[in-house]
């Protein structure tokens, strides 16, 4: 192969991967990742983690490395639960999986908790969009986040729950991966545990009152614990 081919070659190379790192970028500005939160490197990451949860020094960097080295961790989880730390650290967690996942060549969108509550919570159309019209639009994203979730802003007076049930079951059914992070720490006492405390509430839905007891990382749900930054 001549010089000048190797050249063009090279070229042509090079064009091609700057135009998958602007699509990327494209894809995840589109799913409303703010651009102070796009490219969070590997080891930024693992200063969010907390060393209590997932091992000191050695066992965060491991973690972190293998959530940005090993995409089968992450798109074969139904959910990616966050928890601990300030609403901050949680918050960049949240993006840069939600990026990582971007960068797999998944769909992506996030949505506040708080917002989506809020918008199902209201019987009336909103400029033409139904709580069903938002269930069907949250249902076949390749990875959707959902941010801050807290039980409390929950009213026993609607069925949102049922609403965020019927999204999360959707997207079990089609192996699609849900981002949640949670303003309270994840509990570790059992569903019973809490039923005998008197603390178990379901307005928020089954799937996530049960994520909200789901202490440990199983085959179905990966738990990222982080610290204050």
């Amino acid at each position: 192969m001549e010089e000048n081919d190797i050249v063009s070659e090279e070229m042509i190379k090079a064009s091609r991967a700057r135009q998958m790192v602007l699509a990327i970028l494209y894809k995840a500005k589109e799913a409303g990742i703010p651009d102070k939160f796009m490219r969070i490197n590997e080891d930024t990451f693992s200063k969010l983690l907390s060393p209590e949860y997932h091992g000191k020094s050695e066992g965060v960097k491991e973690f972190a490395h293998s959530l940005y080295n090993d995409p089968e961790i992450l798109l074969n989880r139904d959910f990616i639960t966050i928890d601990g730390g300030n609403y901050e650290a949680r918050k960049m967690a949240g993006f840069a999986i939600l990026f990582r996942m971007i960068a797999y060549d998944k769909s992506g969108m996030y949505k506040d908790c708080n917002w989506l509550i809020n918008k199902l919570q209201t019987i009336n159309s909103m400029e033409g969009m139904t709580r069903n019209n938002i269930t069907e639009e949250l249902k076949p994203y390749g990875v959707l986040y959902v941010g801050e979730f807290l039980k409390k802003g929950f009213s026993p007076h609607f069925e949102t729950g049922r609403f965020f049930d019927e999204i999360f079951t959707e997207r079990i059914d089609n192996s699609l991966p849900t981002i949640i992070s949670f303003v309270d720490p994840i509990s570790n006492k059992s569903m019973s545990e809490k039923a005998d405390d008197g603390d178990l509430n379901m307005d928020c839905g089954r799937y996530l009152a049960s994520l909200s007891v789901t202490g440990m990382t199983t085959n179905k749900v990966l738990r990222i614990r982080v610290k204050n930054i």
